[in-house]
Protein backbone atom coordinates (compact mmCIF):
# COMPACT_ATOMS: atom_id res chain seq x y z
CA UNK A 1 0.00 0.00 0.00
CA UNK A 2 0.90 3.39 -1.24
CA UNK A 3 1.64 5.86 1.57
CA UNK A 4 -0.35 8.62 0.05
CA UNK A 5 -2.78 8.78 -2.43
CA UNK A 6 -3.72 11.36 -4.24
CA UNK A 7 -6.54 11.73 -6.61
CA UNK A 8 -7.29 14.66 -9.11
CA UNK A 9 -10.66 15.46 -10.49
CA UNK A 10 -11.83 16.69 -13.67
CA UNK A 11 -14.39 19.37 -11.94
CA UNK A 12 -13.59 21.81 -10.01
CA UNK A 13 -16.68 22.17 -7.43
CA UNK A 14 -18.66 19.95 -4.83
CA UNK A 15 -21.94 18.17 -5.77
CA UNK A 16 -25.24 19.56 -4.31
CA UNK A 17 -26.55 18.23 -0.90
CA UNK A 18 -27.04 15.80 0.27
CA UNK A 19 -23.84 14.45 -1.62
CA UNK A 20 -25.59 10.82 -3.68
CA UNK A 21 -23.08 9.21 -5.44
CA UNK A 22 -23.44 9.58 -9.02
CA UNK A 23 -24.32 5.55 -10.00
CA UNK A 24 -25.63 2.54 -7.32
CA UNK A 25 -22.26 0.94 -6.76
CA UNK A 26 -22.44 -3.08 -6.18
CA UNK A 27 -21.07 -2.54 -2.35
CA UNK A 28 -23.82 -0.02 -1.51
CA UNK A 29 -26.38 -3.08 -1.45
CA UNK A 30 -24.55 -3.40 2.20
CA UNK A 31 -25.96 -0.18 3.71
CA UNK A 32 -29.01 -0.64 5.77
CA UNK A 33 -30.96 1.96 3.85
CA UNK A 34 -31.71 2.38 0.39
CA UNK A 35 -29.35 4.47 -1.52
CA UNK A 36 -29.97 6.90 -4.00
CA UNK A 37 -28.26 8.56 -6.58
CA UNK A 38 -27.73 12.26 -8.21
CA UNK A 39 -25.88 14.08 -11.03
CA UNK A 40 -22.48 14.42 -11.27
CA UNK A 41 -20.56 13.26 -8.14
CA UNK A 42 -16.98 13.18 -8.81
CA UNK A 43 -15.96 13.47 -5.01
CA UNK A 44 -17.82 10.50 -3.58
CA UNK A 45 -16.47 8.44 -6.77
CA UNK A 46 -12.69 9.74 -6.25
CA UNK A 47 -12.61 8.80 -2.70
CA UNK A 48 -13.92 5.35 -3.86
CA UNK A 49 -10.96 4.96 -6.14
CA UNK A 50 -8.12 6.22 -3.57
CA UNK A 51 -9.48 3.39 -1.43
CA UNK A 52 -9.96 0.99 -3.66
CA UNK A 53 -6.07 2.29 -5.16
CA UNK A 54 -4.55 2.24 -1.11
CA UNK A 55 -5.51 -1.80 -1.49
CA UNK A 56 -8.19 -1.63 0.95
CA UNK A 57 -9.91 -5.02 0.44
CA UNK A 58 -9.17 -4.69 -3.42
CA UNK A 59 -9.82 -8.23 -3.76
CA UNK A 60 -13.27 -7.87 -3.54
CA UNK A 61 -13.82 -4.33 -5.20
CA UNK A 62 -16.43 -4.20 -7.66
CA UNK A 63 -18.45 -7.07 -5.69
CA UNK A 64 -21.35 -6.23 -3.30
CA UNK A 65 -18.99 -7.81 -0.64
CA UNK A 66 -16.62 -4.99 -0.92
CA UNK A 67 -15.71 -3.60 1.94
CA UNK A 68 -12.45 -0.90 2.07
CA UNK A 69 -13.16 0.08 6.02
CA UNK A 70 -13.01 -3.26 7.15
CA UNK A 71 -10.25 -2.74 9.41
CA UNK A 72 -10.24 0.53 10.40
CA UNK A 73 -14.20 0.04 12.38
CA UNK A 74 -16.13 -2.75 13.98
CA UNK A 75 -19.33 -3.49 14.59
CA UNK A 76 -19.89 -2.05 17.94
CA UNK A 77 -17.63 0.77 17.93
CA UNK A 78 -16.95 4.18 17.81
CA UNK A 79 -15.81 6.90 14.94
CA UNK A 80 -14.90 10.56 15.34
CA UNK A 81 -15.00 12.32 12.14
CA UNK A 82 -12.70 15.96 12.37
CA UNK A 83 -13.21 18.27 9.83
CA UNK A 84 -11.70 21.85 10.12
CA UNK A 85 -14.46 24.12 10.72
CA UNK A 86 -13.00 26.70 11.23
CA UNK A 87 -15.06 29.84 11.34
CA UNK A 88 -18.63 31.12 10.24
CA UNK A 89 -17.99 33.49 7.53
CA UNK A 90 -15.32 35.31 5.13
CA UNK A 91 -14.52 38.46 4.83
CA UNK A 92 -15.16 38.14 1.18
CA UNK A 93 -18.50 36.50 1.56
CA UNK A 94 -19.89 33.01 1.50
CA UNK A 95 -17.82 32.14 -1.85
CA UNK A 96 -14.86 31.63 -0.37
CA UNK A 97 -16.35 29.51 2.27
CA UNK A 98 -16.12 26.76 0.11
CA UNK A 99 -12.39 26.71 0.14
CA UNK A 100 -12.26 27.51 4.11
CA UNK A 101 -14.48 24.52 5.47
CA UNK A 102 -14.40 20.85 4.79
CA UNK A 103 -17.05 20.47 2.63
CA UNK A 104 -19.68 17.59 3.42
CA UNK A 105 -19.44 16.11 0.12
CA UNK A 106 -16.41 14.44 1.27
CA UNK A 107 -17.70 12.99 4.68
CA UNK A 108 -20.56 11.52 2.64
CA UNK A 109 -18.66 8.37 1.18
CA UNK A 110 -16.99 7.72 4.69
CA UNK A 111 -19.98 7.99 6.51
CA UNK A 112 -21.48 5.24 3.90
CA UNK A 113 -18.23 2.86 4.56
CA UNK A 114 -18.38 3.52 8.38
CA UNK A 115 -21.91 2.46 8.04
CA UNK A 116 -20.89 -0.52 5.85
CA UNK A 117 -18.10 -1.95 7.91
CA UNK A 118 -19.80 -1.80 10.95
CA UNK A 119 -22.82 -3.51 9.88
CA UNK A 120 -25.12 0.04 10.71
CA UNK A 121 -23.77 -0.86 14.64
CA UNK A 122 -21.84 2.26 15.22
CA UNK A 123 -21.63 5.39 17.16
CA UNK A 124 -20.50 8.68 14.56
CA UNK A 125 -19.65 11.33 15.55
CA UNK A 126 -18.84 14.92 13.62
CA UNK A 127 -16.74 16.88 15.52
CA UNK A 128 -14.59 20.20 15.76
CA UNK A 129 -13.39 22.66 18.24
CA UNK A 130 -12.88 26.01 16.06
CA UNK A 131 -11.93 29.49 17.31
CA UNK A 132 -13.75 31.01 19.89
CA UNK A 133 -15.92 33.25 18.40
CA UNK A 134 -17.41 31.02 15.75
CA UNK A 135 -20.67 30.60 15.23
CA UNK A 136 -20.51 26.39 14.95
CA UNK A 137 -24.12 25.79 14.08
CA UNK A 138 -24.12 28.43 11.26
CA UNK A 139 -20.47 26.59 9.92
CA UNK A 140 -22.03 23.18 9.97
CA UNK A 141 -25.15 24.18 7.69
CA UNK A 142 -22.39 26.61 5.19
CA UNK A 143 -20.15 23.22 5.18
CA UNK A 144 -23.18 20.62 3.89
CA UNK A 145 -22.72 18.63 7.83
CA UNK A 146 -26.27 19.78 8.94
CA UNK A 147 -28.14 18.19 5.90
CA UNK A 148 -25.42 15.80 6.04
CA UNK A 149 -26.97 15.09 9.75
CA UNK A 150 -30.70 15.49 8.77
CA UNK A 151 -30.15 13.05 5.46
CA UNK A 152 -28.96 10.01 7.98
CA UNK A 153 -31.88 11.54 10.19
CA UNK A 154 -34.53 10.61 7.49
CA UNK A 155 -33.28 6.90 7.10
CA UNK A 156 -33.20 5.94 10.59
CA UNK A 157 -29.33 6.78 11.00
CA UNK A 158 -28.28 8.86 13.76
CA UNK A 159 -25.34 11.26 13.70
CA UNK A 160 -24.12 13.31 16.42
CA UNK A 161 -22.37 16.51 15.70
CA UNK A 162 -19.82 17.85 18.42
CA UNK A 163 -18.84 21.59 19.40
CA UNK A 164 -16.67 20.33 21.64
CA UNK A 165 -15.20 23.97 22.98
CA UNK A 166 -15.15 24.61 26.56
CA UNK A 167 -15.81 28.19 26.25
CA UNK A 168 -17.02 30.09 23.11
CA UNK A 169 -17.20 33.75 22.66
CA UNK A 170 -19.69 36.58 21.52
CA UNK A 171 -18.74 39.32 19.10
CA UNK A 172 -20.44 42.64 19.25
CA UNK A 173 -21.40 44.35 15.64
CA UNK A 174 -17.59 45.19 15.21
CA UNK A 175 -16.47 41.72 15.34
CA UNK A 176 -14.64 42.34 18.60
CA UNK A 177 -15.64 39.24 21.17
CA UNK A 178 -17.36 41.16 24.59
CA UNK A 179 -18.97 37.69 26.30
CA UNK A 180 -17.61 33.97 26.93
CA UNK A 181 -20.02 31.43 27.31
CA UNK A 182 -19.41 28.71 29.07
CA UNK A 183 -20.83 25.42 27.26
CA UNK A 184 -19.00 22.53 28.57
CA UNK A 185 -17.70 21.67 31.81
CA UNK A 186 -14.81 19.74 32.47
CA UNK A 187 -16.35 16.33 32.76
CA UNK A 188 -16.69 16.41 28.86
CA UNK A 189 -12.54 16.36 28.94
CA UNK A 190 -9.23 14.39 30.05
CA UNK A 191 -6.69 16.12 30.90
CA UNK A 192 -3.68 14.39 28.66
CA UNK A 193 -0.38 15.55 30.31
CA UNK A 194 3.06 15.01 28.37
CA UNK A 195 4.96 16.00 31.29
CA UNK A 196 8.63 16.61 30.16
CA UNK A 197 7.70 14.82 26.50
CA UNK A 198 5.71 17.56 25.63
CA UNK A 199 7.35 19.21 22.09
CA UNK A 200 7.53 22.42 24.14
CA UNK A 201 9.69 21.44 26.78
CA UNK A 202 13.00 22.17 24.89
CA UNK A 203 11.79 26.22 25.18
CA UNK A 204 10.21 25.57 28.29
CA UNK A 205 12.19 28.26 30.00
CA UNK A 206 10.05 30.40 28.10
CA UNK A 207 6.47 29.40 29.58
CA UNK A 208 5.89 32.74 30.99
CA UNK A 209 5.62 34.31 27.35
CA UNK A 210 3.55 31.99 26.19
CA UNK A 211 0.81 33.51 24.45
CA UNK A 212 -2.45 32.47 22.52
CA UNK A 213 -4.34 35.63 21.20
CA UNK A 214 -7.84 37.27 22.40
CA UNK A 215 -6.89 35.78 25.98
CA UNK A 216 -4.78 37.55 28.86
CA UNK A 217 -1.18 37.23 29.25
CA UNK A 218 -0.74 33.93 31.68
CA UNK A 219 -3.43 32.33 30.38
CA UNK A 220 -1.42 29.40 28.90
CA UNK A 221 1.57 28.86 31.47
CA UNK A 222 -1.05 27.81 33.91
CA UNK A 223 -0.85 24.61 31.55
CA UNK A 224 2.36 24.63 30.88
CA UNK A 225 6.12 23.75 32.88
CA UNK A 226 8.67 21.60 33.46
CA UNK A 227 6.62 19.13 35.61
CA UNK A 228 3.22 18.88 33.04
CA UNK A 229 2.31 19.94 29.89
CA UNK A 230 -1.11 19.55 29.92
CA UNK A 231 -4.23 19.53 26.55
CA UNK A 232 -7.61 19.13 27.14
CA UNK A 233 -9.14 16.38 24.95
CA UNK A 234 -12.88 15.77 24.63
CA UNK A 235 -13.78 12.03 25.64
CA UNK A 236 -15.84 11.55 22.21
CA UNK A 237 -11.95 11.71 20.43
CA UNK A 238 -10.24 9.41 23.06
CA UNK A 239 -13.09 7.22 23.08
CA UNK A 240 -12.93 6.65 19.69
CA UNK A 241 -11.89 3.70 18.22
CA UNK A 242 -11.60 5.20 14.24
CA UNK A 243 -10.42 8.87 13.76
CA UNK A 244 -10.85 10.45 10.13
CA UNK A 245 -9.15 13.29 9.95
CA UNK A 246 -10.88 15.63 7.04
CA UNK A 247 -8.82 18.96 6.84
CA UNK A 248 -9.31 21.43 4.33
CA UNK A 249 -5.54 22.32 2.33
CA UNK A 250 -4.74 25.99 2.81
CA UNK A 251 -1.81 28.30 3.66
CA UNK A 252 -1.51 29.27 7.45
CA UNK A 253 -0.42 33.00 9.13
CA UNK A 254 1.44 30.75 11.48
CA UNK A 255 2.20 27.60 10.50
CA UNK A 256 3.07 28.13 6.98
CA UNK A 257 0.47 25.41 5.56
CA UNK A 258 -2.32 23.41 7.31
CA UNK A 259 -3.81 20.25 6.70
CA UNK A 260 -3.48 17.01 8.84
CA UNK A 261 -1.43 18.06 11.17
CA UNK A 262 -2.46 21.09 11.99
CA UNK A 263 -6.52 20.18 11.84
CA UNK A 264 -5.94 18.45 15.25
CA UNK A 265 -5.73 22.09 16.84
CA UNK A 266 -9.10 21.31 16.94
CA UNK A 267 -9.57 18.13 18.97
CA UNK A 268 -8.38 20.44 22.07
CA UNK A 269 -11.17 21.85 24.52
CA UNK A 270 -9.69 24.29 26.52
CA UNK A 271 -8.10 27.27 24.60
CA UNK A 272 -5.21 28.13 27.11
CA UNK A 273 -3.28 24.77 26.41
CA UNK A 274 -2.25 26.03 23.45
CA UNK A 275 0.66 28.37 22.83
CA UNK A 276 0.33 30.40 19.61
CA UNK A 277 3.81 32.46 20.13
CA UNK A 278 6.26 33.25 22.48
CA UNK A 279 5.85 36.78 23.67
CA UNK A 280 8.45 39.50 21.92
CA UNK A 281 10.93 39.70 19.02
CA UNK A 282 13.53 37.09 17.81
CA UNK A 283 16.25 39.15 19.29
CA UNK A 284 14.70 38.72 22.96
CA UNK A 285 13.88 34.96 22.38
CA UNK A 286 10.25 35.35 21.00
CA UNK A 287 8.53 34.87 18.48
CA UNK A 288 5.51 37.50 18.25
CA UNK A 289 6.80 39.86 16.28
CA UNK A 290 9.33 39.48 12.94
CA UNK A 291 10.99 42.85 13.85
CA UNK A 292 11.72 45.55 16.31
CA UNK A 293 8.83 47.88 15.62
CA UNK A 294 7.95 50.00 18.83
CA UNK A 295 5.04 51.48 16.54
CA UNK A 296 3.52 47.86 16.55
CA UNK A 297 4.59 46.62 19.93
CA UNK A 298 2.31 50.02 21.15
CA UNK A 299 -0.54 49.39 18.59
CA UNK A 300 -0.29 45.33 19.54
CA UNK A 301 -0.07 46.42 23.36
CA UNK A 302 -2.86 48.96 23.33
CA UNK A 303 -5.54 46.85 21.53
CA UNK A 304 -4.98 43.99 23.79
CA UNK A 305 -5.18 45.74 26.28
CA UNK A 306 -8.18 47.41 25.30
CA UNK A 307 -9.96 43.85 24.85
CA UNK A 308 -9.64 43.04 28.19
CA UNK A 309 -12.33 45.30 29.74
CA UNK A 310 -15.34 46.46 29.12
CA UNK A 311 -15.09 49.94 28.59
CA UNK A 312 -11.92 49.12 26.67
CA UNK A 313 -14.06 47.19 24.45
CA UNK A 314 -16.64 50.41 24.01
CA UNK A 315 -13.50 52.12 22.93
CA UNK A 316 -11.90 49.48 20.75
CA UNK A 317 -14.69 49.22 18.79
CA UNK A 318 -15.25 53.10 18.24
CA UNK A 319 -11.61 53.21 17.12
CA UNK A 320 -12.27 50.09 14.50
CA UNK A 321 -15.60 51.89 12.93
CA UNK A 322 -13.34 55.24 12.72
CA UNK A 323 -10.14 53.22 10.53
CA UNK A 324 -13.16 51.21 8.42
CA UNK A 325 -14.77 54.34 7.36
CA UNK A 326 -12.05 56.87 7.08
CA UNK A 327 -8.57 54.84 6.52
CA UNK A 328 -9.86 51.23 5.14
CA UNK A 329 -12.16 52.66 2.66
CA UNK A 330 -15.41 50.88 3.87
CA UNK A 331 -13.83 47.63 4.03
CA UNK A 332 -13.59 45.80 7.36
CA UNK A 333 -10.47 45.15 8.85
CA UNK A 334 -10.13 41.65 7.27
CA UNK A 335 -10.72 42.68 4.04
CA UNK A 336 -8.08 45.28 4.33
CA UNK A 337 -5.09 42.54 5.52
CA UNK A 338 -6.06 40.31 2.68
CA UNK A 339 -4.62 42.91 0.28
CA UNK A 340 -1.51 45.08 2.17
CA UNK A 341 1.17 43.25 3.37
CA UNK A 342 2.60 45.05 6.52
CA UNK A 343 6.19 45.70 6.68
CA UNK A 344 6.22 43.67 9.75
CA UNK A 345 4.77 40.63 11.33
CA UNK A 346 2.82 40.05 14.83
CA UNK A 347 1.28 37.06 16.59
CA UNK A 348 3.80 34.78 15.11
CA UNK A 349 2.02 35.21 11.90
CA UNK A 350 5.71 34.54 10.17
CA UNK A 351 8.30 31.89 9.38
CA UNK A 352 10.22 32.81 12.82
CA UNK A 353 7.05 31.18 14.76
CA UNK A 354 8.95 28.44 16.95
CA UNK A 355 6.10 27.70 19.41
CA UNK A 356 2.82 26.27 17.76
CA UNK A 357 4.28 23.71 15.79
CA UNK A 358 5.43 22.04 18.94
CA UNK A 359 1.56 22.46 20.42
CA UNK A 360 0.31 20.65 16.51
CA UNK A 361 2.82 17.78 17.09
CA UNK A 362 1.97 16.81 20.74
CA UNK A 363 -1.56 17.07 19.87
CA UNK A 364 -1.36 14.89 16.53
CA UNK A 365 0.85 12.26 19.18
CA UNK A 366 -2.12 12.43 21.79
CA UNK A 367 -4.65 11.41 18.75
CA UNK A 368 -2.38 8.46 17.95
CA UNK A 369 -1.19 7.28 21.42
CA UNK A 370 -3.43 8.56 24.47
CA UNK A 371 -6.27 5.80 25.89
CA UNK A 372 -9.59 6.06 26.53
CA UNK A 373 -8.53 7.72 30.04
CA UNK A 374 -6.44 9.96 28.64
CA UNK A 375 -3.21 7.98 29.74
CA UNK A 376 -0.03 7.86 26.67
CA UNK A 377 0.89 4.68 25.88
CA UNK A 378 3.58 3.11 24.08
CA UNK A 379 1.21 1.53 20.97
CA UNK A 380 -0.90 3.53 18.60
CA UNK A 381 -4.43 3.12 20.75
CA UNK A 382 -7.09 4.03 17.61
CA UNK A 383 -6.68 3.57 13.92
CA UNK A 384 -6.59 6.45 12.17
CA UNK A 385 -7.86 7.78 8.41
CA UNK A 386 -6.73 11.00 6.80
CA UNK A 387 -8.94 12.30 3.42
CA UNK A 388 -8.29 15.49 3.26
CA UNK A 389 -10.70 18.09 0.90
CA UNK A 390 -8.79 19.98 -1.64
CA UNK A 391 -10.96 20.25 -4.09
CA UNK A 392 -11.41 24.20 -3.44
CA UNK A 393 -8.37 24.60 -1.85
CA UNK A 394 -6.95 28.38 -0.17
CA UNK A 395 -3.89 29.87 -0.37
CA UNK A 396 -2.50 33.95 0.40
CA UNK A 397 -3.75 34.66 4.53
CA UNK A 398 -5.08 31.62 5.11
CA UNK A 399 -6.72 29.48 7.55
CA UNK A 400 -9.68 32.01 7.42
CA UNK A 401 -9.02 35.08 4.63
CA UNK A 402 -7.27 32.67 2.25
CA UNK A 403 -7.95 33.58 -1.06
CA UNK A 404 -9.79 30.19 -3.32
CA UNK A 405 -7.34 28.28 -5.03
CA UNK A 406 -9.38 25.92 -7.45
CA UNK A 407 -7.01 22.39 -7.01
CA UNK A 408 -9.39 20.06 -7.58
CA UNK A 409 -7.67 17.04 -5.40
CA UNK A 410 -8.37 14.73 -2.68
CA UNK A 411 -6.17 13.45 -0.82
CA UNK A 412 -5.99 9.92 1.41
CA UNK A 413 -3.26 8.62 3.85
CA UNK A 414 -3.19 6.72 7.15
CA UNK A 415 -0.35 8.95 8.40
CA UNK A 416 -0.65 12.75 9.17
CA UNK A 417 3.33 13.76 8.48
CA UNK A 418 2.77 12.01 5.47
CA UNK A 419 -0.41 13.51 4.50
CA UNK A 420 1.33 16.91 5.04
CA UNK A 421 4.69 16.17 3.64
CA UNK A 422 2.76 15.61 0.27
CA UNK A 423 0.49 18.49 0.35
CA UNK A 424 4.17 20.65 0.66
CA UNK A 425 5.19 19.13 -2.69
CA UNK A 426 1.37 20.02 -3.96
CA UNK A 427 2.29 23.46 -3.32
CA UNK A 428 6.00 23.46 -4.49
CA UNK A 429 6.96 24.03 -0.97
CA UNK A 430 10.45 23.01 0.58
CA UNK A 431 8.59 20.91 3.56
CA UNK A 432 12.36 21.67 5.89
CA UNK A 433 10.99 24.97 5.63
CA UNK A 434 7.95 24.34 7.51
CA UNK A 435 8.59 23.07 11.34
CA UNK A 436 5.52 20.82 11.46
CA UNK A 437 6.45 18.56 8.91
CA UNK A 438 10.13 18.78 9.46
CA UNK A 439 9.91 18.40 13.02
CA UNK A 440 7.20 15.62 12.34
CA UNK A 441 9.79 13.35 11.00
CA UNK A 442 11.71 13.79 13.67
CA UNK A 443 11.19 10.69 16.79
CA UNK A 444 11.76 11.47 20.12
CA UNK A 445 9.13 10.16 22.04
CA UNK A 446 5.88 8.51 20.46
CA UNK A 447 7.17 8.46 16.94
CA UNK A 448 4.54 9.61 14.32
CA UNK A 449 7.14 8.28 11.16
CA UNK A 450 8.43 5.36 10.54
CA UNK A 451 10.09 6.87 7.91
CA UNK A 452 11.88 9.94 6.03
CA UNK A 453 10.61 12.33 3.84
CA UNK A 454 12.60 10.99 0.52
CA UNK A 455 11.11 7.41 1.27
CA UNK A 456 7.47 8.70 1.35
CA UNK A 457 5.47 6.96 -1.97
CA UNK A 458 2.88 9.20 -3.36
CA UNK A 459 0.53 7.56 -5.60
CA UNK A 460 -2.45 8.85 -7.72
CA UNK A 461 -4.58 8.57 -10.70
CA UNK A 462 -1.75 11.63 -12.62
CA UNK A 463 1.68 12.25 -11.66
CA UNK A 464 2.61 14.50 -9.29
CA UNK A 465 4.23 17.23 -11.55
CA UNK A 466 1.27 17.65 -13.63
CA UNK A 467 -0.99 18.29 -10.63
CA UNK A 468 1.45 20.88 -8.50
CA UNK A 469 0.80 24.06 -8.56
CA UNK A 470 2.42 27.37 -6.40
CA UNK A 471 0.13 28.42 -3.58
CA UNK A 472 0.85 31.82 -2.70
CA UNK A 473 2.27 31.72 0.75
CA UNK A 474 0.35 34.36 3.72
CA UNK A 475 2.89 37.46 3.81
CA UNK A 476 4.96 36.58 6.12
CA UNK A 477 5.86 33.19 4.80
CA UNK A 478 6.37 34.74 0.96
CA UNK A 479 10.78 35.17 1.46
CA UNK A 480 10.48 31.05 2.97
CA UNK A 481 8.16 29.72 1.26
CA UNK A 482 9.55 30.28 -3.13
CA UNK A 483 8.34 27.45 -5.33
CA UNK A 484 10.45 24.62 -4.64
CA UNK A 485 10.62 21.64 -7.26
CA UNK A 486 13.02 19.46 -4.43
CA UNK A 487 13.27 15.79 -4.69
CA UNK A 488 11.47 12.64 -3.21
CA UNK A 489 9.43 9.80 -4.39
CA UNK A 490 7.05 10.78 -6.79
CA UNK A 491 4.16 8.77 -8.01
CA UNK A 492 4.40 5.79 -9.10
Amino acid sequence: MKDIYIHKLSHMGYPDKPYHPEAIYPELAQLGYKPEIQGENEVFSGIREMLFEMGLDKEKYGTPEWNPLKDFIRPGEKAVLKPNLVFHEHPKGPREMESMVTNGAVLRPIIDYILIAAKGEVEITIADAPIQGADFQKTCALAGITALQEFYKSRGIRIRIADMRMVRSLPNEMDILEKRIYQRDASHYRRVDLREKSELIDVIDKVRRFEITDYGIGSVRKHHSREKNEYFIPREVLEADLFVNLPKIKTHRKAGLTCAMKNLVGINGDKTCLAHHTRGTRESGGDEFSQKSVKLWLKVRVWTFLKTNWLGIKAASLIKRFFQRFIWKGKSMKEYNMEHAPTAFFEGSWHGNDTIWRCVKDLNKIVLYADKQGRMQEKKQRRYLCIADGVLAGEGEGPMEQTTKPLGVILAGTNPVYADYAVSRLMCYDYRCIPSIARGFENRWWPLADKQAEQVEIAGNRPLEEIRDYFVPSFGWREKLTPYVGEGRGME
